[in-house]
């Protein structure tokens, strides 16, 4: 109880100098909250402004915050051929490795359409 307290002083006396938040999956939050909140605060820097922060999201629901951040990595999927090379390379250069590879990539093309559907994003993979 005690342990909580004190960091959330440490933090606020700080201004928010040297503390990093992660927020994943902020398109996921309730739109009142994205807009009326501690987060939307802190965002905005009206809480915390020396503060920084990732965002984990949605490429079309993170549009809004676009003006409040002063950089932006977005995430693009693979490709036909991303997806043998990484999966090729992950298995390793040896005979039995292609063998494992070539199995995996032919099931994905036949018979796993939804889990070959998210092989399109690294991230998952």
């Amino acid at each position: 109880k005690e342990i909580p307290s004190l960091l959330s002083q440490f933090i606020s006396s700080n201004g928010g100098e040297g503390t990093l938040f992660i927020m994943d999956g902020y398109d996921e939050f309730p739109e009142g909250q994205q807009k009326r909140s501690l987060v939307a605060d802190i965002i905005n820097g009206k809480t915390l402004p020396q503060s920084s922060f990732i965002i984990t999201s949605r490429p079309r629901a993170s549009v809004p915050l676009h003006d409040k951040i002063d950089r932006r990595i977005e995430v693009s999927g693979f490709g036909e051929k991303e997806i043998e090379q990484f999966t090729r390379k992950y298995y390793g250069e040896s005979s039995r490795s292609d063998s494992v590879a070539d199995a995996l990539l032919a099931r994905l093309n036949s018979t796993l359409p939804q889990i070959k559907a998210m092989c399109f994003i690294p991230l998952i993979l």
